[in-house]
C-alpha cells in the first residue's frame, strides 16, 4: 500500500501550497507538482491516522455553511450569466465572501485555473468546500457548455434546501422550548421544592400515602445521585454517538428512524424530495439514468435509501426500467411509481421527478405543520400532569392529616 507525503510546494510568484497525498515514491510527488509550475520545498513521510485527523479537523474548524455556498453559488450564476469570465466572477467573489476559509479556497481555484485546469477540476480539489454532488454538476455544466445554466439550478437547489431546513426548525422551535422547560421545572421541583416539605412530612409521624413515598423517593435519589446521573447520561450520549459512527451503528440508526411513530413520515418525505429532486437535475443536465443513480448512491447519507438506490442500480443494469425497480424496493409510493412510469413512457422523466419533488417538498411542509399541532397540547398536557402530581403528591398528607382532627 502506498505511503502518504506531506509536502509544501512554491511557485515563481512566490505563492505556496502545502498538501498531503498517497503516492509511491517523493519522486513521483516532485514530477507531478512540477508541471504546474511549482518546486518542492519540502516533502516527508507522514502517518494515515494523522491525516484523517487532521484533516478532520480542519473540517470543522473551516467548515462553509450551506447558506454561505447558496450565495457563492447565486452570485457566480449571476456574473457567468452577465457575460464575466470565470476569472473574473471568482476575483469578485473572494472580495465579497467573509469566511477566511473560503475566501483562501476561491483563491486556490483561481490559481488553478490560471495554470490550466478547468473549472471543475479545481473545484474538486476544494472538496472540503464543495460537495460531491456540487462538483458533478459544475463538470456537468462545463462538459455540455451550459455552466450558467447549471449554476443557476444549484443556486435554486440550496435556496430550496436552505428554506426546507428553516422551515423545520421554526416548526420544532416551540416543541422543543416546552419540553426543555418541562425538564428544567421537574429538576427544579425534586431537587429545590420536594426536600423542603421532606421535614414537615417526617412529623406527620404516620405513614404517607404512595404518590407521596415516590415523590420523596425519587427526590432523595436525585439528590444524592445527580452529578452521577449527568454524567451517565453524557456518556451514554457519547457512546451511542461511537456506535452510530460505524458501519453497523449507522445502518441501525437509519433503520430505527425510519421506524419512529412521529417522525418516519416526515423523514420519508425528506429523503424522497431529495431523490428525486437530486435525480431529476442530474437527468435533465443529460447524464444517463444509471449515471445519475451511482452518483446518487455517493451522496446520499442514509444507509438505507444508500441500500436501495444500489439495488436500483444492479435493477437498471440487469435491463429493468426505473418503475420496476422503484416497485420492488417497497420503499417509494405508488404515486411515484405511477408518474415515473408516465414519465418514462413519454420520454419526459426528468419533468415527471421535478413535480415529485415538488409533491413531497408540499408534503413535507404539511406534515411537519400536523406534527407541531400534536405536539404542542400533548407537550402542555404532560407538563401540567407532571406539576400536578407533584402539588397532589404534597397536598395528599396534608389533607390526610387535617381529616384526623
Amino acid at each position: 500500500m502506498a505511503p502518504y507525503f506531506k509536502y509544501r510546494a512554491e511557485n515563481k510568484k512566490g505563492d505556496c501550497i502545502e498538501r498531503i497525498i498517497k503516492s509511491e515514491n517523493p519522486i513521483a510527488i516532485a514530477k507531478q507538482i512540477k508541471k504546474k509550475g511549482y518546486h518542492i520545498t519540502e516533502i516527508k513521510k507522514t502517518e494515515k491516522n494523522s491525516v484523517v485527523k487532521k484533516k478532520h479537523f480542519l473540517l470543522k474548524r473551516n467548515k462553509v455553511d450551506k447558506a454561505e455556498l447558496s450565495f457563492f453559488t447565486e452570485q457566480f450564476a449571476i456574473m457567468t450569466n452577465s457575460g464575466l469570465s470565470i476569472i473574473e466572477s471568482l476575483s469578485v467573489l473572494e472580495e465579497q465572501i467573509q469566511h477566511q476559509y473560503f475566501k483562501k479556497s476561491i483563491k486556490n481555484i483561481i490559481q488553478s485555473i490560471e495554470q490550466g485546469s478547468s473549472l471543475s477540476e479545481s473545484i474538486n480539489k476544494e472538496n472540503d468546500i464543495f460537495p460531491y454532488f456540487y462538483q458533478q454538476m459544475i463538470q456537468i455544466g462545463e462538459k455540455a457548455g451550459i455552466l450558467p445554466k447549471i449554476l443557476n439550478e444549484l443556486s435554486l437547489y440550496y435556496k430550496w434546501q436552505l428554506q426546507l431546513k428553516k422551515r423545520i426548525i421554526n416548526s420544532l422551535y416551540y416543541p422543543i422550548l416546552l419540553l426543555g422547560t418541562t425538564f428544567l421545572t421537574i429538576i427544579v421541583l425534586l431537587t429545590y421544592v420536594i426536600p423542603s416539605f421532606e421535614a414537615i412530612f417526617e412529623s406527620f409521624n404516620t405513614q404517607l400515602p404512595y404518590p407521596t413515598r415516590i415523590i420523596l423517593f425519587i427526590s432523595k435519589n436525585m439528590q444524592n445521585y445527580f452529578v452521577y446521573f449527568i454524567l451517565f447520561i453524557i456518556l451514554f450520549f457519547y457512546l451511542g454517538k461511537v456506535y452510530f459512527n460505524t458501519e453497523k451503528g449507522s445502518f441501525q440508526r437509519d433503520k430505527i428512524i425510519l421506524k419512529i411513530p412521529i417522525f418516519s413520515k416526515p423523514i420519508k418525505y425528506l429523503l424522497l424530495w431529495r431523490f428525486s429532486n437530486m435525480l431529476n437535475l442530474l437527468i435533465a443536465n443529460g447524464l444517463s439514468l444509471l449515471d445519475s443513480l451511482i452518483i446518487l448512491e455517493k451522496i446520499i447519507k442514509n444507509k438505507i435509501m444508500k441500500d436501495i438506490i444500489h439495488m436500483i442500480q444492479i435493477n437498471i443494469r440487469e435491463g429493468r426500467d426505473l418503475s420496476s425497480a422503484l416497485k420492488d424496493s417497497k420503499f417509494f409510493p405508488k404515486i411515484m411509481i405511477k408518474m415515473v412510469k408516465i414519465g418514462e413512457k413519454t420520454g419526459k422523466l426528468d419533468n415527471m421527478l421535478a413535480e415529485l419533488a415538488k409533491f413531497f417538498h408540499n408534503k413535507l411542509n404539511e406534515t411537519m405543520k400536523k406534527i407541531v399541532t400534536i405536539l404542542e397540547p400533548a407537550l402542555i398536557i404532560f407538563m401540567a400532569a407532571i406539576i400536578a402530581f407533584v402539588a397532589i403528591s404534597v397536598l395528599l398528607p396534608m389533607f390526610n392529616m387535617y381529616s384526623l382532627f
